[in-house]
């Protein structure tokens, strides 16, 4: 049975979605257990862009695709997109760190439609918006990772792992609104996949389904699982087909002669280097210098990304490194968006 007061704050959330903030659906949650299943919002109607198309077609790229990206960081997501083929006719971004907005200006400069914070990314802002295709984001996963001790959990309003809440505000918001639309609309949420089970079930009974857990490892050379809740067609046996023959080899990745891999598969990356020793060994050995650190350049590379693509003006190597370890690897990125791309139309050839 639903709570008593749900049905009077649903029935206001119909007539103002602003009422419906991610703090209510934070206290209702934590409160009362429960999932709010939200009523349509009446919008109007608008048309669909998408239809049937061959996706083995390799000369076909998709166009007019609109993206939101929450906790966008440097924007890998975009990155991934372009890699894919899928050329945004507009790609929204959250994000403050004014590090990774630094970054994000050096290399797609005004290609990016920033949205600031997310906490003030209310109805009427993404109402402006238009019509949405698909949404993403990886909220911060401190405050849910097992590794860290101190972490505050799922519900602490003082923590990171609130922001989740942030996520799925803005996800019902677009989902009821393309239903009235009558249009497709995707969404995909990464965490770590180092959580607490209470933590993940939770997470799952608020998104309506079960997470996928994926490796990068098995796309490049370096252990980083997550997990990825979407509504996206990714099924074990999309999964299965669709993985590459080879992984990369960390060797190829190096830059210079004089460098050779000590590490088949490098460990999960956090803004503390010293966690990339393995057993005691460095993963590079240099033959002028001895064992090794990774460069940047090459972390960039196990990442998918551009050589260089971090370095924004002035910006720090430690800060460059904070923001890959909290980045999306896009190899990874890259096979969900393979799924957002069978299932709807290309509209322009190359």
């Amino acid at each position: 049975m639903p709570h008593p007061g749900l049905t009077a704050v649903c029935k206001n959330f119909r007539y103002n979605p602003d009422a419906f903030s991610s703090q209510l659906l934070l206290i209702l949650g934590h409160i009362h257990g429960c999932v709010v299943n939200l009523p349509l919002v009446q919008f109007p109607r608008g048309t669909s862009s998408f239809q049937a198309v061959n996706v083995n077609d390799k000369s076909m790229v998709m166009k007019r695709t609109r993206v939101i990206s929450l906790f966008d960081g440097i924007s890998t997501g975009l990155v991934s997109l372009n890699q894919s083929g899928i050329i945004p006719d507009i790609y929204c971004s959250s994000e403050i760190d004014q590090y990774c907005l630094k970054v994000q200006r050096f290399n797609h400069g005004d290609k990016i439609v920033q949205l600031g914070d997310v906490r003030d990314l209310d109805s009427s802002a993404l109402k402006q918006l238009g019509q949405i295709d698909l949404l993403m984001g990886g909220s911060p996963c401190n405050d849910l990772s097992l590794v860290n001790h101190r972490r505050k959990g799922l519900f602490d309003t003082t923590g990171t792992g609130v922001l989740f809440f942030e996520f799925l505000r803005v996800m019902l918001y677009l989902k009821n609104k393309s239903e009235w639309e009558q249009r497709q609309f995707f969404w995909f949420f990464e965490n770590t996949s180092k959580m607490e089970m209470k933590t993940k079930e939770t997470i799952s009974r608020y998104l309506g389904c079960e997470p996928v857990k994926l490796c990068s490892s098995v796309y490049t050379p370096m252990k980083r699982q997550r997990y990825y809740w979407t509504n996206l067609p990714v099924s074990e046996q999309f999964l299965t087909e669709s993985m590459p023959n080879e992984v990369m080899e960390l060797q190829d990745l190096l830059c210079g002669s004089g460098r050779t891999a000590a590490l088949k598969c490098l460990p999960t990356m956090t803004s503390n280097l010293t966690n990339m020793v393995k057993g005691g060994h460095l993963p590079v050995y240099d033959g002028n210098d001895g064992p090794s650190h990774m460069y940047l350049s090459e972390l960039e590379k196990v990442f998918g990304l551009p050589v260089n693509y971090t370095a924004g003006p002035n910006t720090p190597l430690a800060e460059r490194k904070k923001q890959l370890a909290k980045c999306w690897d896009t190899h990874t990125i890259n096979h969900l968006l393979a799924s957002f791309k069978s299932a709807v139309s290309f509209s322009t050839q190359v």
